[in-house]
């Protein structure tokens, strides 16, 4: 009977939760594809010891060891409270930018959808179109919401595919990853929903489906080391998009190659800078806490935030 891999992951510093086989003859407990090769080159876990990795050369099981009822210790059980609270602290000015979106969409005015013709003039939209077009699930956005494609959009739709559908061998990938079983299937259906939706930005224009195509072929062009963790980070992406419309769905497809190529360079959204240089200057080794607040104040500063505005990012450092 299957079960899940413990593994600590290096991300989040949580139990990995990927499903894999059941136990051997001798009742080992097995890992999944990622971790197994992972423990094979370290030492043995010394008991009572943090599992947490430290970097090498070698890499080495960090020698502290774990807080009571936890299998880390303090200081990355610190770590990984830390890194909850800026992610939680993304996701709201994820959130707000969101909702200012729509505030500004539901402002009265109208919106020329295409140019004149005649004395007829311009097809129009007013705000409570607008509304409805940005809080569509299915996100069948036309002009007065988006229209406009990145590079990374451009590559990934010139990458020259098999012509083969690519969701069954995706989802295959994702088993690696899945967590729980409830997690698989939420994210599964996300991804089997956005694939098979035929039109995101324009009538007929399967563009999730198209970009995920060029996405996951130009993933099996890597080399074997680099092909794996892209289809961790392809798992990442889509688990953390489902809810979003198309647009989030398309950003977060761009994002899995992000640092591999300079095409690709998300969308940044204030909330996202914000967080970004957070999480740099939270991951400075060169910074006691102290200059880490300091240099997060400054950053903050410069973006014109209130010391209100400010204290939920600078709380996440301390």
């Amino acid at each position: 009977m299957a079960h899940i891999c413990n593994f600590i992951k290096k991300g989040d510093l949580r139990p990995c939760e990927a499903f894999v086989a059941a136990p051997g003859a001798d009742g080992a407990r097995r890992l999944c594809g990622i971790h197994a090769p992972m423990k094979a080159r370290l030492p043995p876990l010394p008991v009572g010891c943090c599992e947490h990795i430290i970097a090498g050369p070698p890499e080495h099981w960090c020698p502290r060891l774990v807080a009571p009822g936890d299998r880390l210790c303090p200081t990355h059980v610190l770590r990984r409270e830390r890194d909850d609270r800026l992610r939680a602290a993304r996701n709201a000015a994820e959130q707000e930018a969101h909702d200012a979106r729509i505030a500004e969409l539901l402002q009265p005015r109208w919106v020329a959808l295409v140019p004149p013709r005649g004395p007829a003039g311009p097809a129009r939209v007013d705000g409570a179109e607008i509304y409805r077009l940005a809080n569509d699930r299915q996100n069948v956005h036309t002009a007065p919401v988006v229209n406009q494609t990145n590079a990374g959009e451009e590559k990934l739709l010139a990458v020259r595919t098999d012509g083969r559908p690519v969701g069954l061998r995706v989802l295959r990938s994702f088993v690696l990853h899945g967590g729980s079983m409830q997690t698989f299937m939420r994210v599964a259906n996300d991804v089997e929903h956005w694939y098979s939706t035929e039109t995101c930005r324009r009538v007929g224009d399967r563009l999730y489906g198209r970009l995920l195509e060029g996405l996951w072929t130009l993933i099996e062009q890597q080399p074997s080391e680099q092909r794996t963790e892209l289809k961790s980070r392809l798992w990442q992406e889509a688990n953390e998009s489902v809810g979003m419309c198309c647009e989030g769905h398309i950003a977060r497809l761009v994002n899995v190659m992000a640092g591999f190529d300079e095409a690709f360079k998300p969308r940044v959204s204030v909330g996202e800078s914000i967080q970004s240089k957070m999480a740099e200057i939270a991951g400075s080794e060169a910074l006691t806490s102290a200059e880490k607040v300091t240099a997060a104040r400054a950053f903050l500063t410069e973006l014109a935030m209130s010391a209100v505005e400010q204290t939920p990012w600078l709380e996440a450092l301390a």
